[in-house]
């Protein structure tokens, strides 16, 4: 079922004031909704649409499916650009009033680039200031959004549609642990002609990786990143244009995390480094499935361990601290030279009073529950993605499954040879280098047979006693160690 088919001619029965939430997977048929149906009928009626999107990337992409769809009451813009409007236009959003409907495409744009960017909760205010207009909220993720406007909106009614995402095509999900892992997989990428789309959480990180695979790859990052420099535009335009690459590899940070779709039956790998699953979903879905054919996808995933999770945790948790004081207290006088010194989660309001960004605070907490249910059961962030995808197979890890390979080589290499000495057959134990749960390297031959159970491995250590002649040819009883094969 698509979006169309869901809301049928419900939208006929909308009216000004409303809140339409709109929660489909990519592909769903979203953007279909408002340029072929939505739009036509305002036209009908004389009235404008106004399309908010968060990315520059994206803007180019709808503007062009506009003009190919030939419709003109749709005027595109930035929230980027809402938000300094707010700032120039000293109060006056008249020209907001303009228009009949505003479509927040991507709208969890306002809680996920909230903890980065302060002024999400501004343009969603003034958006939602405009009474006269129906306010759609378009996104797969969105579910924040709307928790946040039913606590702080409680007065205005939300009409919701929903239709659950399909991920079936999913063929094969792997996770990678380092970042020498991230490299190894590339490499096979490319020496398999594995023509893949790559997003990487840091600008830094995924211009290093460009720049090792540059001459298959090309880069895509932020308008405001110092690697914008190394971006062709060229290429960029030629991808909006054709929703195709022509490189082997498109190594993108999350400046195409939402909404830009890349519609290649060629495209059968998907590599996603983020730790908030929202962006993991929208990075997913940029990869639109060729109607008609039987597509199957490959994603691999960064498996963030418990320290990495545990540093984000910690900085949500300030955030939700601070805010439970502010709360508390109501207010806090400030003078306003002093607010450069105060959390991002702050703002001085002119007069003298600091308020709160509600939209930082939400998230934070959001980011906390989420983060401590990672930590706290094993492999916690896998078996979030398994969750949020419905995939049900094992999803192994192929820094795991390297060590297991070279781990099973060195104890194939070791078998059956014999030691008479405890000294002598730990060179197995050092050269395995195993770690126990305490994170310590295993030196007892016991220990580590109970660790070769658990990884089922077809080996375990046999201490024996046995006789050796010494140099004088006297022959005296020892202990034996010997890796021996298990059945």
């Amino acid at each position: 079922m698509k979006v169309t088919d869901l809301i049928k001619k419900e939208y006929l029965t909308w009216k000004s004031g409303d809140i339409i939430s709109l929660s489909a997977g990519t592909g769903s048929g979203k953007t279909y909704f408002v340029i072929n149906v939505l739009a036509k009928q305002a036209k009908k009626n004389n009235e404008l649409i106004l399309y908010l999107v968060p990315r520059t990337k994206l803007k180019k992409q709808v503007l062009n499916r506009l003009k190919k769809a030939d419709v003109t009451n749709v005027e595109v813009k930035m929230y980027q650009a809402i938000e300094h409007s707010i700032v120039h236009s000293e109060g006056d959003i008249s020209w907001l009033r303009a228009y009949d409907y505003i479509i927040c495409d991507d709208s969890h744009y306002f809680t996920n680039d909230a903890l980065f960017n302060a002024n999400t909760e501004d343009s969603l205010k003034l958006i939602l200031s405009a009474s006269n207009a129906i306010t759609l909220l378009m996104s797969a993720t969105g579910e924040l959004l709307i928790k946040y406007i039913k606590k702080f909106y409680s007065s205005r009614s939300i009409k919701e549609y929903s239709l659950l995402p399909d991920y079936s095509y999913i063929q094969k999900l792997s996770a990678y642990q380092s970042e020498q892992q991230l490299y190894a997989s590339v490499e096979w990428l490319v020496a398999n002609n594995k023509k893949s789309i790559i997003f990487i959480q840091s600008d830094k990180k995924a211009y290093e990786l460009y720049s090792k695979f540059k001459d298959n790859a090309m880069f895509v990052c932020g308008v405001s990143s110092k690697y914008k420099r190394y971006v062709d535009e060229y290429q960029i335009e030629q991808m909006i244009e054709n929703e195709k690459f022509e490189t082997l590899l498109l190594i993108t940070t999350a400046a195409l995390d939402v909404g830009f779709n890349i519609e290649d039956i060629e495209v059968q790998h998907i590599v996603i480094d983020m730790l908030d699953t929202d962006t993991f979903i929208q990075c997913l879905g940029r990869k639109r499935l060729v109607p008609g054919a039987d597509e199957k996808v490959n994603v691999l995933f960064q498996n963030y361990n418990n320290n990495q999770i545990g540093g984000k945790l910690s900085m949500a948790q300030k955030n939700v601290s601070l805010g439970r004081q502010y709360y508390k207290v109501k207010a806090v006088k400030t003078e306003k030279h002093q607010r450069m010194s105060l959390n991002n989660m702050f703002y001085y309001d002119g007069e003298s009073d600091v308020q709160i960004n509600n939209m930082i605070y939400v998230k934070s907490a959001f980011n906390v529950s989420r983060f401590k249910k990672y930590i706290e059961q094993p492999k916690g962030f896998i078996k979030e993605i398994q969750r949020l995808l419905g995939y049900e197979d094992k999803v192994y890890v192929l820094d795991d499954l390297q060590d297991r390979q070279r781990e099973l080589n060195i104890l194939q290499k070791y078998e059956e040879v014999v030691y008479y000495s405890s000294k002598e057959a730990k060179v197995i134990l050092q050269e395995l280098n195993i770690k126990n749960a305490h994170y310590k390297v295993i030196r007892d031959f016991s220990e580590a047979n109970k660790i070769f159970a658990e990884r089922q491995y077809p080996y375990e250590f046999i201490v024996s006693k046995g006789y050796i002649t010494d140099d004088i040819g006297k022959r005296k009883q020892t202990r034996i160690y010997t890796l021996c094969k298990t059945k």
